[in-house]
C-alpha cells in the first residue's frame, strides 16, 4: 500500500512537473529506456523506446522541462536487452555509470527487470519498470515502480468481490 501512495504520488509530481514548459532550455536530463529492441521482444521494445522518445519531443517542442526553477532539455538514451536480464543489467550499468541518468523506464519483463532493479536500488536510481512479478515491489526497494499489476494484485480483489 504505501508503494502505491508513493507511485501515486510520484505521478502527481511528474504530472504537475511536465505540465508546465519552460521558457529556455538550460541542462539535460537524461532518462534511460532500457528494452528489448532486437530479438523476441522487439515488438515491445521498439513501443516503449518510441513513446519515450516521443514524450521527450513534445515536453522539448513546449521549451523543456522546468523543475525547481531550473529548465531541462529531455533526453532519452536506450539501450537494448534483446529481452535478457544479464544485458538489462549490463544497459543500467552503463546508463548510471557512464551515461550518469537517474532515471530509467523499462525494461520489459521480470527477469530483465529484476536484473536492472540490483543496480538501480544499489544507486538510488528511480527506476519505473514493466516487471509481471510480485517481487519488483517491497519496502526494501524505495526507488522501484511498477507499470503492470500482477494477477495477485488484480485477480483476487475481483473474485473476492
Amino acid at each position: 500500500m504505501a508503494s502505491v501512495k508513493r507511485l501515486i504520488c510520484l505521478l502527481l509530481v511528474l504530472g504537475w512537473v511536465a505540465g508546465r514548459p519552460a521558457a529556455q532550455t538550460a541542462e539535460v536530463l537524461k532518462i534511460g529506456v532500457i528494452a528489448p529492441l532486437s530479438g523476441t521482444g522487439a515488438g515491445w521494445g521498439l513501443a516503449l523506446r518510441a513513446g519515450a522518445e516521443m514524450a521527450a519531443d513534445d515536453v522539448n517542442a513546449q521549451g523543456g522541462l522546468e523543475v525547481a526553477g531550473k529548465k531541462y532539455k529531455i533526453t532519452v538514451i536506450p539501450y537494448d536487452d534483446q529481452y535478457k536480464g544479464a544485458l538489462a543489467a549490463d544497459a543500467a550499468n552503463r546508463l548510471i555509470f557512464m551515461d550518469k541518468v537517474k532515471f530509467i523506464v523499462g525494461p520489459m519483463g521480470s527477469a530483465a527487470g529484476l536484473a536492472a532493479q540490483e543496480i538501480t536500488e544499489a544507486n538510488k536510481v528511480l527506476f519505473v519498470g514493466n516487471s509481471f512479478t510480485t517481487k519488483f515491489l517491497g519496502p526494501q526497494k524505495p526507488y522501484s515502480f511498477r507499470v503492470t499489476m500482477t494477477m495477485v494484485e488484480f485477480s483476487l480483489p475481483m473474485l473476492n468481490g
